[in-house]
């Protein structure tokens, strides 16, 4: 699968610091946190939804470990919604770490896409849209997080 060059963060700058991730999109509706290769379907969903009215921060994680924590917080306290978009397991990757840090310090709606098991059989674009990880998939997400959120409040 060819993966798009990302290119600058949201303020301009192109940097790569272990345990911090890059803001890629500024919005204050939601949060999507992405990792690897599902950053470029990231981006392709915030320019979708922002299409609709819905402004959603995109962080991009290219270390889980550390992860950047002041950034996880940060984002759920002033969005109050986040989605995972991951290209590996949902457990014990960015959507696990995720939702350990914000049910531990700032609950807030969680939607994870990712895999929930091996997949043995496909290519990537096959096994990525049955996991939901394409922009349609993201934007669905993110439609059920904010649709959680309204009733949090």
């Amino acid at each position: 699968m060819k993966v798009p060059d990302l290119g600058p963060d949201a303020d301009g700058a192109r940097r790569f610091t272990p345990g911090r991730a890059r803001t890629m999109r500024h919005g204050d509706d939601a949060t999507i946190l992405a990792s690897g290769t599902t950053v470029h379907l990231a981006l392709n969903a915030a320019d979708e939804l922002a299409a609709e009215g819905i402004y959603v921060r995109v962080l991009s994680f290219h270390t889980l470990n550390p992860i950047d924590v002041d950034a996880v917080l940060a984002a759920a306290e002033k969005t109050k919604a986040m989605i995972t978009v991951e290209e590996g397991l949902k457990s014990g990757g960015l959507g696990g770490a995720v939702a350990e840090l914000v049910t531990a310090n700032t609950p807030v709606p969680l939607e994870r896409i990712g895999f929930d098991g091996f997949q043995t059989k496909g290519d990537a674009e096959t096994l990525f849209a049955k996991a939901g990880l394409s922009a349609d998939g993201i934007k669905n997400a993110t439609h059920r997080v904010l649709g959680r959120k309204s009733k949090d409040r």
